[in-house]
């Protein structure tokens, strides 16, 4: 199959590489710095990976959910917070349905519900009880560079030459991610998965070799909670 690229077709793309391109020159300035210190770094990263998910839905999702898969989510989420597994519809009932919600005939009165896994939409209902469903996404994007500088700084070889260097760039690998960028922002359950992921990895690999129940209840609840969004 062949690779097919393009430059970038519009101006909000075109200023994304941009700023992607310098975001890597000055992390890889950070990176070879050994005066320079690994919590700013990470927390730097962090806060850029949230900008840029929130600048996602902003300039491609114009604010709302998009593809079928993601609006599903959403009004799981939206009944989720208001303690229901599904919501009333009106007739005909057919104007609301979906490829991925279902039709409960059997109920008193049009009931539709998301056919996903609970997991997402538990997490993303919270969004909905503090009145910014769509905040979500940037907070996961920040907390999913975090988790992995912490799987990085877990992974790696103590005596692997330019140690730092390498955590540096996967951080900034993960920042730069297009794919990453759009699985925070739209409101689909990948990003989660992926942070719920290299938690209970990293955390495995801390128990393996400090032992203790804090990082035996985080493998535990990270597996867990991943077993119930995918």
């Amino acid at each position: 199959m062949p690779f097919n690229y393009s430059l970038p077709q519009d101006a909000i793309a075109g200023t994304a590489v941009a700023l992607g391109l310098v975001l890597v020159l000055v992390a890889w300035k950070q990176a070879t710095s050994a005066a320079s210190s690994r919590r700013l770094f990470v927390f730097l990263a962090a806060s850029a990976s949230a900008l840029l998910s929130a600048g996602y839905i902003v300039a491609y999702l114009r604010g709302g959910p998009r593809i079928i898969d993601a609006t599903t989510y959403y009004l799981q989420a939206r009944a989720f917070a208001d303690g229901d597994l599904a919501w009333q519809v009106g007739e005909p009932a057919s104007r609301v349905a979906g490829r991925f919600l279902v039709r409960d005939t059997l109920a008193d009165g049009n009931q539709i519900g998301g056919i996903f896994p609970p997991g997402y939409p538990a997490v993303l209902a919270l969004g909905f009880w503090l009145g910014a469903p769509l905040a979500v996404g940037p907070a996961l994007a920040a907390l999913l560079t975090l988790a992995i500088a912490w799987l990085a700084d877990a992974a790696l070889p103590s005596d692997l030459p330019s140690r730092e260097r390498v955590l540096r760039v996967i951080v900034l690998l993960s920042v730069v991610s297009g794919c990453l960028r759009y699985h925070t922002a739209d409101t689909m359950s990948h990003g989660l998965s992926c942070l719920l992921l290299c938690v209970a990895l990293a955390a495995g690999l801390r128990w393996s070799v400090r032992g203790g129940l804090v990082y035996a209840l985080m493998v535990g609840a990270a597996f867990g909670l991943l077993l119930a969004t995918r």
